[in-house]
């Protein structure tokens, strides 16, 4: 789930772009692997309170998948401080 380097000559508002748009997709991926979801699976329970029953492991592991992807995103931001 690692989020790739990008090259030192993208432009600050390039990197931070690519990011954000691979957050969504490494967040997901890595909730399916982690979670054993399948991509249907896992939008059925984004989608509908019916599906959206967790298990307490799930609901757990799903919230460090959460903050390991935004603690990325913050890295990627400070580096521009």
């Amino acid at each position: 789930m690692d989020f790739q380097e990008e090259p030192s000559s993208m432009s600050m508002l390039e990197n931070l772009h690519k990011h954000f748009e691979n957050a969504g997709k490494a967040f997901k991926d890595r909730v399916c692997l982690d979670c054993d979801f399948s991509a249907a699976t896992y939008y059925r329970k984004v989608s509908s309170l019916k599906y959206a029953n967790l298990t307490r492991a799930e609901r757990d592991r799903i919230l460090e998948i959460a903050e390991y992807v935004v603690g990325k995103l913050n890295d990627c931001i400070s580096s521009y401080k």
